[in-house]
């Protein structure tokens, strides 16, 4: 048995759907694998209002999601069966009367599974909610959410009250956040608690909930970069951009690979506070199937979206019937392509070739018998299809991902990755494995192998180390509050680039920082294409609260290494973290002169090939 630390664990959803793809399901497993294997039952908590949450856990448990014991709690249904008479009334304005009078409102009436009403809501033209009112099953109010709103219906104030069965408030907070706050303290009782935030509209609400006795994790289930771009230059993710910007709120943000976990510090820092832990899967105990294996039979598991990019894969497999006429794909999932991806199928006419069987409990099964699966997705972060193919010694073929797949297949040892979008190399593999039985199965053994890795138990284990290092941390580590950074540039006599960065911060009193907490880089970036160039600062003796720190390079040589060649455009940038608390800052050119180095027009350090022209 697997020793977590002490203390009350929980997973945390913003929703739970019916039907829901990897992230949600990488929730459901570690709740699971924490009771089976650690014997820790962690429930998993949301945020939604929806009244089907209690209907919702028994079909979980029914579809083997979650084990009979595990437990989902939801913040409206969790006081709705409390008549929180018990806690007493606290000093409020009125709850009554709050509800709009207004035809320009939009008004929704939410019932409950067994057709009782549990809440009224009401919408402005935006969208967004000015007014909510939750009820018990008896039709007594419990929660009354109102907006207040300006003569332009700006909302200006928003107050929450908690009631019990009497009416009389017994809580009262300024918005929906704080609310939620509170209920999170009613579940710890102010006991130690883990709280693990898959989701990151649930961790971008809660983020700034702080307790001495909690730790705040969130792993990372997807691309950092918008659009899955380019790593070196793209924007941050606009989904998770406050987690990120705010990263040193977290004890730990968790990444699935340490390929994306490599890209991410080279750019923000190696703080503190970053670990990688890959998703887990079930490996199978019973490999009979596979000797029912159809080397001529490709398998894929995900949802039929637009991200899924199956158009591509139904086209490789066309191209590969051309050398393969038995090849058939059966696919696994529901969305909402699924009417655009029939139509296609018929249009290539693959009606015998290509089948789309909609969601299936335990489709995962389906990989013990298919000679390869595949994955064309635009981006992913640690997909559960492709560890459950690996698991069952089916060969991967992926267009190279970042991240996921490529980390889990290795140099075609489990598989093949082949350029994204490379729609014909992807047919060629497809024709490979299945014409060249010895190498399909050892790329099978040699997936079996990796994924486990990835297993249950080792994954579970490697949450209780995570755990236990952050509790250790946070009794004997100092934490940085702020970081405050400044760099500046000139040039020597040989014409070098000579970067001078002063560092401060403030911590908690009492406590002291050394060298070994600081990370402290010059990033130099191509503008358009090609690899950063990174240089490590040397770091003078430690001051009080601060530290200096020095490097000198060669603008020409730098630009050759970062590109390849003297012709590009660079921008130069100080990245790094002191423990928990990443920085970063533009390089600020004291005397700019007409030569390889110069400043833009608001001051900062650029890089540039064409001499005697300041940028």
């Amino acid at each position: 048995m697997i020793e977590l630390p002490p203390g009350k664990y929980f997973m945390v959803m913003w929703n739970i759907a019916q039907q829901f793809g990897g992230m949600t399901s990488m929730c459901m497993a570690r709740a699971r694998n924490f009771l089976t294997y650690a014997g820790v039952n962690a429930p998993v908590l949301s945020f939604s209002l929806t009244g089907r949450y209690k209907a919702l856990e028994q079909s979980l448990i029914k579809r083997g999601y979650l084990l009979p014991e595990n437990k989902v709690l939801n913040v409206f249904e969790y006081y709705r069966e409390r008549n929180l008479g018990e806690q007493e009334p606290v000093q409020a304005p009125d709850w009554r009367s709050r509800r709009p009078d207004r035809s320009d409102f939009r008004h929704e009436q939410l019932l409950d599974q067994d057709g009782l009403i549990i809440a009224n809501v009401f919408r402005d033209d935006e969208n967004a909610i000015v007014y909510r009112e939750c009820f018990r099953a008896d039709g007594s109010v419990f929660f009354v959410d109102h907006s207040e709103l300006d003569n332009n219906d700006k909302r200006t104030k928003r107050q929450v009250w908690l009631i019990n069965k009497d009416g009389e408030p017994v809580g009262t907070y300024a918005g929906a956040s704080q609310f939620y706050y509170a209920w999170l303290d009613e579940l710890t009782g102010n006991e130690r608690s883990t709280f693990i935030f898959d989701d990151k509209s649930a961790a971008t609400i809660l983020r700034r909930y702080h307790r001495p006795n909690v730790l705040m994790v969130t792993p990372i289930h997807s691309n950092h970069i918008k659009s899955a771009g380019d790593h070196e230059r793209g924007e941050l993710d606009p989904n998770r951009e406050k987690i990120f910007k705010e990263s040193w709120r977290w004890d730990s943000l968790v990444f699935l690979t340490d390929t994306q976990h490599r890209e991410y510090t080279a750019r923000y820092g190696s703080a503190s506070n970053l670990a990688v832990i890959p998703n887990p899967v079930k490996i199978p105990e019973d490999d009979s199937a596979a000797a029912q294996r159809n080397p001529a039979r490709g398998v894929i598991i995900g949802r039929l979206a637009k991200s899924k990019n199956l158009a591509a894969a139904i086209e490789a497999v066309r191209l590969a019937r051309e050398s393969v006429p038995d090849l058939v794909l059966d696919i696994y999932g529901e969305g909402e392509q699924r009417e655009e991806l029939e139509e296609l199928i018929v249009s290539k006419n693959l009606q015998g070739a290509v089948h789309l069987h909609g969601h299936v409990t335990g489709a995962a099964r389906e990989f013990a018998t298919a000679g390869f699966s595949l994955m064309t997705s635009r981006y992913e972060g640690f997909p559960l299809a492709a560890l459950e193919s690996l698991s069952r010694g089916c060969p991967l073929i992926s267009f190279d991902l970042r991240y996921g797949p490529p980390d889990l297949i290795g140099k075609d040892a489990a598989g093949f990755t082949v350029p994204v979008n490379d729609i014909d190399a992807m047919a060629n593999r497809i024709v490979q494995i299945c014409t060249d039985k010895d190498m399909a199965q050892r790329m099978g053994e040699a997936g079996r192998r990796r994924a486990q890795a990835c297993s249950s138990e080792s994954v579970t284990q490697a949450w209780a180390d995570l755990v236990r290092r952050l509790w250790q941390e946070r009794e004997i580590a100092p934490p940085v509050a702020s970081v405050q950074c400044n760099a500046t540039a000139h040039k020597d006599v040989n014409q070098h680039i000579e970067v001078a960065l002063d560092l401060r911060w403030s911590c908690v009193a009492g406590r002291q920082i050394d060298k070994s907490d600081i990370d402290a880089r010059l990033r130099i970036v191509p503008e358009t294409s090609g690899p950063a160039l990174t240089r490590q600062f040397e770091l003078h003796d430690l001051i009080e609260s601060g530290v200096s720190g020095s490097l000198s390079l060669d603008p020409g040589v730098a630009l050759s290494e970062a590109d390849g060649t003297r012709n590009t455009l660079a921008r130069v940038e100080v990245v790094g973290a002191v423990r928990q608390v990443p920085f970063s800052a533009p390089v600020t050119l004291v005397a700019p002169v007409h030569w390889d180095a110069d400043a833009s027009p608001d001051g900062h350090l650029r890089f540039t090939a064409r001499r005697s022209n300041a940028l």
